[in-house]
């Protein structure tokens, strides 16, 4: 499991763009934390708040970053 967070994309104030940059870094982060490439990845649990905004946001970023790895987000599904 490779955890990375950050504190709400900035702040839900923040542009778009500023928003979607922050998680990149945090992705990277992460999967340079545990010294893995994304070649290596083959599924990835996304936070999915259910919102469209922190929903684009966080698909934008994970397409930047992982590319066409599959996604799934259980949090919407069970109302969490």
């Amino acid at each position: 499991t490779i955890r990375g967070w950050s504190n709400t994309f900035l702040t839900p104030s923040a542009p778009f763009d500023q928003q979607v940059a922050a998680l990149e870094r945090v992705l990277r982060s992460a999967l340079s934390s545990a010294k893995i490439g994304i070649d290596e990845l083959s599924h990835v649990n996304a936070n999915g708040l259910s919102t469209i905004h922190d929903d684009r946001v966080e698909a934008t970023a994970l397409r930047r970053v992982i590319g066409d790895i599959p996604v799934t987000a259980l949090k919407g599904q069970i109302n969490d």
